[in-house]
């Protein structure tokens, strides 16, 4: 016995399904990529504030940089909060730390990236591997302390955050634009099958005409 070939109809709306499935696909990874950039374009932007307010509440006493106890930002001030602060000297050396990042550990290739090579008044923004593997957002900002004694001191403001947040942010995009092109493709497959049924339906009626024709 023949195998039956699948029909004319199931084949176009096979063909246009899986082009659409391509399309929507692509398109919902553009859109990723284009929401995680605004996100760290986010994160970038806040970790600024924070190093703005650190700087802000730094003052000079006798020759060494001295931060209050507590900050303004209440984060700052929490352990296990996810922000943490720190100023470093030119070579690296932590000179203070906020009390959120009592417990913070970075390895010695992870703690690098935050003060070496970073121009004087350019932020360096990035992720570096804290000691249990985690990722951190960082941006790490040098100035160029003029004390009294009018000399120039090089020191690093550097500020961290967990990326707890920003993967909440994503996950939920993700969810909602998945679940929104998963929705938009059923209804096109729908909207498909029904535009071909009515245009096929003139084919369909001719082959039937045809078929009585032969038949007599």
């Amino acid at each position: 016995m023949a195998r039956r070939r699948p029909s004319l109809r199931a084949r176009m709306l096979l063909v246009a399904s899986l082009v659409m499935f391509l399309f929507l696909g692509a398109m919902g990874g553009v859109l990723d990529l284009a929401f995680r950039q605004s996100a760290e374009q986010g994160v970038f932007e806040r970790l600024l504030v924070q190093i703005y307010g650190l700087m802000a509440a730094t003052e000079q006493v006798d020759t060494e940089l001295v931060l209050p106890e507590a900050l303004p930002e209440p984060d700052f001030n929490r352990p296990g909060s996810g922000l943490y602060g720190m100023l470093l000297d030119s070579r690296g050396r932590e000179i203070w730390r906020s009390p959120s990042a009592f417990d913070l550990d970075l390895p010695p290739d992870s703690k690098v990236n935050l003060y070496d090579d970073v121009p004087a008044g350019e932020p360096r923004f990035g992720k570096v591997f804290n000691s249990r593997g985690e990722r951190l957002f960082f941006l790490s900002y040098r100035v160029l302390w003029q004390g009294a004694e009018r000399t120039a001191t090089p020191y690093v403001f550097a500020v961290l955050q967990t990326r707890a947040t920003y993967l909440s942010e994503v996950g939920g995009f993700r969810s909602n634009l998945w679940g929104w092109l998963a929705g938009v493709a059923v209804l096109l497959i729908v909207v498909q099958g029904l535009v071909m049924s009515w245009g096929l339906a003139p084919l369909r009626r001719l082959a039937l005409d045809l078929k009585q024709i032969e038949d007599g």
